[in-house]
């Protein structure tokens, strides 16, 4: 959802402002103009948040990435019958900490599928 490489959609004032709701915000009543912003701004934030975890994890517990990604692969290569939350957790796994950019492409395609036959 980034503009591109460097510009992110979502700027740092627009966090600044997320940062302090005002009363309405707090009691969750959002105009339509805020509700649009936050469509597009809370996917965009969950996704580098995400990402940041994921380098952070990587930072400080390289060992455990990549065990976390050893059962990922387990998970999708099983024969067996795996429950549909497994399966994408194991993809979202594979998206944060594999090294493998296929192997993050290939578990993006299946939530992108699970979540379109959902």
């Amino acid at each position: 959802m980034q503009t591109n490489a460097n510009t992110p959609l979502i700027t740092n004032k627009l966090l600044a402002e997320l940062t302090m709701p005002n009363a309405q915000a707090v009691l969750g009543d959002w105009d339509d103009e805020a509700r649009a912003i936050l469509a597009v701004a809370i996917p965009e934030m969950a996704a580098e948040l995400m990402q940041r975890r994921g380098f952070l994890c990587i930072a400080i517990h390289p060992e455990a990435a990549q065990q976390s990604v050893e059962r990922a692969r387990a998970v999708i290569r099983t024969q067996n019958p795996i429950a549909a939350r497994t399966l994408m957790a194991a993809c979202q796994t594979l998206m944060m900490h594999s090294p493998d950019a296929a192997e993050q492409l290939a578990a993006k395609d299946i939530i992108t599928e699970m979540e379109a036959a959902a």
